[in-house]
């Protein structure tokens, strides 16, 4: 036998595989699941307005002072340095109330309650036997 006619050759299924592996390849299918998963995202954003902002920052410079420049009479080299300077910043912001977050995450979850019908999980296969 041929790899073209091996190829041809009829596959036997029962009626529970095929069921199967059409609601495993069945495009309604894999768009439904895309559609939940896009809104589980835009719920995921809607949220990260309402949690607190994070941001940190750190810097570190080699600096020479001159004192002449500060008003304080040193005898002597007015200058000092070169020595190091470091600074690191930790600022955390939080809204205490912002009611068009609030409106986008409603919104958000009302899309993804949208996708379910009655409220409950969508059927996975998109034929009603």
């Amino acid at each position: 036998m041929s790899a073209g006619a091996t190829a041809m050759a009829a596959v036997h299924l029962t009626l529970p595989e095929a069921l199967k592996i059409a609601s495993q390849k069945h495009v309604a299918v894999l768009l439904a699941g895309q559609d939940v998963e896009q809104a589980l995202a835009r719920i995921s954003q809607s949220r990260s307005y309402l949690l607190p902002d994070i941001s940190a920052t750190a810097s570190q410079t080699r600096r020479t002072e001159d004192f002449r420049s500060t008003g304080i009479p040193i005898p002597g080299d007015p200058h000092i340095g070169p020595f190091n300077s470091f600074d690191a910043r930790l600022r955390i912001t939080q809204s205490i109330f912002d009611p068009q977050a609030i409106a986008r995450l409603n919104a958000a979850r009302q899309g993804k309650n949208s996708r379910k019908p009655n409220g409950k999980k969508p059927n996975k296969m998109p034929w009603p036997w």
